[in-house]
This record gives structure tokens, C-alpha cells and sequence, in this order.
């Protein structure tokens, strides 16, 4: 049994709870209303300030700019009342509409601060310009050619960004010292959000953790200073990019520049951390050397002949910028003779081309045309009139007129020249069976005759198979030589290739400027497919100083995607160390360029990781490591859904 006093304890238990409930309340509203407060200052504080932003220097009085002065440094101490009040608010009431308000105050206290300081500063200048000019005896010539350029507004400094790489820590640190830190008109806080809004990636880890308050600044700062400002750690890292420099295989002046540029910002970096680079002459010219390219090396040295002493570094590095100089002339100067000489080339084979037609040059590749090309007469009896229209035609067979339809080249969809069924935009299907080919090709067994046309002008060979190859594909820099426009493309790299190919609907997504010719390409079974058109383009590896120069023929479809299905990368055990030429090679995708035999044996490097019997191996080019060879179920678990595996076959003997 209970007790009497027992008995009177509960409710005096659920008293107490409610009471601590309704105190809560009554705290969560008081802070409100405060909260009200410091908003209201803020918005009347906003008010002045931006009736102010529209007026001109000339406008605004100086009274008005002592006003806006003291407004502004009593508004300072309004973020950190608030700042308290908010947070007394978010530990009674824990929900995101407080995070909101929150974020909400403090974009429009900044925004509005900014403002303010903006006004200010424009003043000041102004009236600095005011005074240089009273102060001058000039002409008014002069004079007025002054104002015009004290009216000239300077670009903005922007900040530095710093996202935890050692060798740009020291120019971030003496930017950001000599923009912010000097600058004592920024109060900590401000200084604060712009450290927070400059740092990026693992730098911005480190400060991530400290509470945003104007006390915690000079902690932040410290703490980014002792991670990164690390005197061994530097060094370390400016030694090895310096030692480190991939070789350059060829002649380039962009890959010497880039050189030139690279070692010497590197040995500023370690003089700045007092290191005696003065006397590193000797050896920073050997180490280049070693990494020229052998026809600038051989030049070298017949240049050191005449030399009575030992060369100095300034004597090695004004070398090479005047042998980049010369490249680069000579690369322009052949630019423009090739310009000049391929256009009388391609003015003598339209010329020829017309007197012949019959005639054609062929290049041996496999792949599908989707170039609309105009036929002035029927293929079929060499009429004027198109082969739908054709007597001839209209009297054959349904096979007789399917093996014409292989025999000149035509879509079995419109029966146009150009491109097959499967891209056919021209026609729709088979007023019979709806089927993808023309109607004057329905016969009752249309299934063969359909795969034969499909069949006939292919792109690759497809088969069931338990297995596949990995194809080498790497991603590259490609670079419109007029504009200068870059674009990020998967590149198929194919030594059975007499020529390199783009597909037509990347050059228009480059702008590449297209060159009329008459040329045919002729792969697996000798099929012919006819091409209309070529451009010009330069491709950068994106991981070496490699470029060159490519003339391709244009096409809408190089291949099907690459690789046929999904691989279970995990399961290649591919080293950590190496670089990727194409990261996403086990996942399909389209190609967008073949680089063939001109480019492929100059692009490859004698290393090669080999794995167990049944896995790819890795082969070492200038855009980063390539994954070929074959692959087995068994051993590559290939993420297959029942979908019928390919061969994909770009060697034409």
C-alpha cells in the first residue's frame, strides 16, 4: 500500500515538468522578441544605407558619410548581440527554421556592411582625386586628360584560393597576408568569413571545426599556418616537382615554356624558404637537360662550345626561350604554307574529281558514315531522277533491289547515300510491317534481307562470346586552332587506322571548321563508305606536355560504346599509383575521336604492367595509363544483364 505521501508526489512530479515546460516557453518568446529587436536595427540600418548606394560620389555629402560612419561602427556590435541571442534560441528550440533565420541575418548583415564600406571608400578616393587636381598647375589638356583617367575603375583583386597543395601555399599565404591581414580597416570578422570563403578542399578541413566569432580569427589563422607552413614539408615538395618533370619526347614550345616556367617558380619558392638556389646552377642545368627533348639537347651543346666558362642558369634558361622562340615562329610559318598548300591540293582534287568521278581515293577504316551527301543521279540507271522514282528499280525483285541497295552504298530506310537505317531521320518505316527499311524492300522473309542491308556497311563485327577486350581509351585535350576553345573528349586509340577520325557531333560542339573533300573508307569485307567532309584540330594530353597537330575526317559515328558492358573495376586490382588515361574505362560510353597509326606508336611508352593470364594489361602512353587485353567472366566478373556481348574490330588489312 501507499503511503499518504506518497500519493501526493505524482502530481506534484507532473507540476514541476509542466512548469519547466512553460519557463522554456516563456524564455523562447522573451529571446524572440529580442531577436525582433536586433532584426529591426538591422532592416532600418539597411534602409539608410541603400538609398545611398544609388546616389553618385558627387551627390552624397560629407555629413552624410560621418553619419554612415558611426552607423556603421555601431552595426558591428549588432552581429555579435545577435549572434548570442540566436544561439541561447537554437539550444531551447533545435529545428532548421532557427538555422534559417540565422543564415537570413547574416547574409543581409553582410551584404549591407559591404555596401557601407563601399560608399565610404569611394568618398575617400574621391576626395583624393579632388585634391591632387587642386593642387596641380596643369594645362587643361592635362587636366582633363587626368580625369579621365582617375575615372578608370581598376579590375577587382580577387582572393586567393588555397585548397591544401603545398606548392601553392606560399604565394596564398603572402597574398592573403599582404590583402586581409595587412589590411587593419577589415574588422576580424570580416577577415574571417573572406579566410573561410578563399580556402577549398583539405584546407578547408582544417578551420572547418572552429566556432565563426571575431575572437576566433587569429586561431584560425594560426592553425592554417602550422599545418601548412611547414618549412621541411616544402622543401620536400619543390624538390620533388623539380626532379619529378616528365621528359619532353618532342619538339614544342609550349612544353619548353612550360618547363622554363615550372623549374623557376619552383627554385623562387625554396630561395624564399632560404635555400642557397644561387649556387644550384650546375646541377639545375644538368637535370634539365636530361629532360629535354634530344634535338634541343644536341643544340645545347654546340651552343656550350662557345662557352669559355661554365655556363650559369640565366645563360641555360634565355637558351631555351629563344629555341621556343624559333619553334613557335616555324610552327606558325608552316601553318600558313600548309594553309596556302592545301588549298590548291584540294582545288586540284575537286578538279579531278569532277573530270573522273569514278576515281576515288580510299582509306582503309572500319566505320559508319552519317554525312548526307546529294547524288545528282539515280545509282541505279544513272538517270536524273532519284532511284524511288526508277522504272529500272521499281521492275526488280525485292532481293534484286535489296542487293542494290548494298551494291551502291544506300540507307535501306530512304535509300539515300550516307548513312544506314538505324540514323535514318529522312523516312519513317515499312508501310507493311513497320519495320525500319522502305517499303520497296518488304518481302516475306524481310528478316535476312533486313540484317543483310544493316549488315552491309559495318562498323564493327558482333558475336556471342564469353569474353571481351578492353579497347584502349584515354581522354585528351581537344583545341580548336582558331578560336582556341578546348574540349574534354574520350579518345579510341586504334593502330589499324590509316587516319584519324572525329565525329561530326563534337566538331560542332567545337565550332571546328569543316573542309569540303571526296574520299572513301573502306573497312571489314572492303566496304566502301563515302566521306564528304574534314577538319583540323590540335589534341593536349592532360597529364604530360604532349600536343600535336591532326587533320581528321569527319563522321557521325565512330563506334558502339566502349566497352560492350560494364566491368568490375574492383576486381582488376589496378595499382594506386598510377595515372589513368581514361578513369571511367570500365564503364560504357561513346568515342568521340580515333587517333590512328600517325599518332598511336608516337603516344605509347615502353612500360607495360602485365596481371595473370585472362586480365588486361597496362600500357604507359603520354595521356596516362592505358587498360587493354582481354577479359574473362571468370575473372573480370563482367556486370552483364543478358545483353548479347560484341567484338568490336578496327583493323583493316
Amino acid at each position: 500500500m501507499f503511503s499518504s505521501s506518497d500519493k501526493k508526489s505524482e502530481p506534484s512530479s507532473g507540476n514541476e515538468a509542466n512548469s519547466g515546460v512553460n519557463i522554456n516557453n516563456l524564455q523562447l518568446k522573451d529571446l524572440n522578441t529580442l531577436r525582433g529587436t536586433k532584426k529591426g536595427a538591422l532592416t532600418k540600418f539597411r534602409n539608410y544605407v541603400m538609398p545611398l548606394s544609388t546616389c553618385t560620389v558627387e551627390t552624397i555629402t560629407s555629413l552624410q558619410i560621418k553619419e554612415l560612419t558611426i552607423r556603421l561602427t555601431k552595426i558591428e556590435n549588432l552581429f555579435f548581440e545577435f549572434d548570442n541571442i540566436q544561439t541561447r534560441i537554437e539550444l531551447l528550440c533545435d529545428d532548421e527554421q532557427q538555422y534559417l533565420e540565422r543564415e537570413l541575418f547574416e547574409s543581409q548583415y553582410y551584404s549591407t556592411v559591404s555596401i557601407a564600406q563601399e560608399i565610404i571608400e569611394n568618398y575617400s578616393k574621391s576626395n583624393e582625386n579632388k585634391n591632387e587636381n587642386h593642387g596641380s598647375n596643369k594645362s587643361t589638356c592635362s587636366a582633363a586628360c587626368s580625369g579621365q583617367f582617375n575615372n578608370v575603375k581598376l579590375p577587382t583583386i580577387n582572393l586567393p584560393k588555397f585548397d591544401g597543395n603545398y606548392l601553392t601555399w606560399l604565394e596564398y599565404r603572402d597574398t592573403f597576408d599582404s590583402l586581409i591581414n595587412s589590411n587593419e580597416s577589415i574588422s576580424n570578422i570580416n577577415k574571417f568569413h573572406y579566410l573561410r570563403a578563399s580556402l577549398e578542399g583539405n584546407a578547408a578541413v582544417v578551420i572547418k571545426s572552429i566556432e565563426f566569432t571575431s575572437q576566433n580569427y587569429n586561431v584560425a589563422w594560426e592553425l592554417l599556418c602550422e599545418r601548412f607552413d611547414n618549412k621541411k614539408i616544402l622543401i620536400n615538395n619543390h624538390l620533388k616537382a623539380i626532379f619529378n618533370f616528365e621528359p619532353i619526347a618532342r619538339e614544342s614550345h609550349k612544353a619548353l615554356r612550360f618547363m622554363i616556367d615550372h623549374i623557376t617558380k619552383n627554385l623562387r619558392s625554396l630561395q624564399s624558404l632560404d635555400l642557397p638556389t644561387d649556387s644550384w646552377d650546375i646541377l639545375i642545368i644538368y637535370l634539365m637537360s636530361t629532360k629535354i627533348d634530344p634535338v634541343t639537347l644536341r643544340k645545347w651543346e654546340e651552343s656550350k662550345n662557345s662557352h669559355t666558362d661554365l655556363p650559369t642558369l640565366k645563360e641555360f634558361l634565355n637558351f631555351l626561350r629563344n629555341r621556343a622562340d624559333v619553334l613557335e615562329t616555324m610552327l606558325v610559318s608552316k601553318g600558313e604554307q600548309k594553309t596556302s598548300f592545301t588549298f590548291h591540293k584540294e582545288q586540284k582534287r575537286h578538279e579531278h574529281y569532277h573530270k573522273d568521278s569514278h576515281q576515288q581515293k580510299s582509306k582503309s577504316f572500319v566505320a559508319s558514315s552519317n554525312e548526307k551527301h546529294s547524288q545528282p543521279s539515280c545509282p541505279c540507271c544513272n538517270d536524273k531522277h532519284r532511284i524511288v522514282e526508277c522504272n529500272k528499280f521499281h521492275n526488280l525483285s525485292p532481293e534484286g533491289r535489296s542487293n542494290e541497295v548494298v551494291k551502291h552504298n544506300l540507307c535501306s530506310n530512304c535509300l539515300r547515300r550516307g548513312h544506314n537505317a538505324t540514323e535514318c531521320r529522312l523516312s519513317g518505316t515499312c508501310r507493311i510491317c513497320k519495320q525500319k527499311h522502305n517499303t520497296l524492300l518488304h518481302r516475306s522473309d524481310n528478316n535476312n534481307v533486313s540484317n543483310t542491308v544493316l549488315n552491309s556497311l559495318p562498323v564493327s563485327l558482333s558475336a556471342q562470346t564469353p569474353s571481351q577486350v578492353l579497347l584502349g581509351t584515354a581522354l585528351i585535350k581537344v583545341v580548336n586552332p582558331e578560336t582556341k576553345n578546348t574540349y574534354v573528349a574520350r579518345a579510341l586509340l586504334d593502330a589499324g587506322s590509316q587516319s584519324s577520325f572525329i565525329t561530326s557531333n563534337l566538331k560542332h560542339k567545337m565550332g571546328l571548321v569543316g573542309k569540303n573533300i571526296n574520299t572513301n573508307v573502306t573497312g571489314i569485307n572492303n566496304a566502301p563508305i563515302f566521306l564528304s567532309e574534314s577538319c583540323e584540330l590540335s589534341i593536349e594530353s592532360l597529364v604530360n606536355p604532349f600536343s600535336t597537330y591532326l587533320k581528321c575526317l569527319v563522321m557521325p559515328q565512330i563506334t558502339g560504346h566502349i566497352p560492350n558492358v560494364p566491368v568490375d573495376v574492383t576486381q582488376l586490382n589496378l595499382p594506386e599509383h598510377i595515372q589513368l588515361a581514361d578513369p571511367n574505362f570500365y564503364q560504357p560510353c561513346e568515342v568521340d575521336l580515333l587517333l590512328g597509326a600517325e599518332v598511336f606508336y608516337e603516344l605509347m611508352s615502353p612500360k607495360q604492367i602485365k596481371s595473370r593470364p585472362g586480365m588486361p594489361i597496362l600500357q604507359e602512353s603520354k595521356l596516362g595509363w592505358i587498360v587493354v587485353g582481354p577479359l574473362t567472366l571468370n575473372n573480370c566478373n563482367l556486370k552483364h544483364n543478358g545483353t548479347q556481348n560484341k567484338i568490336h574490330c578496327n583493323l583493316c588489312g
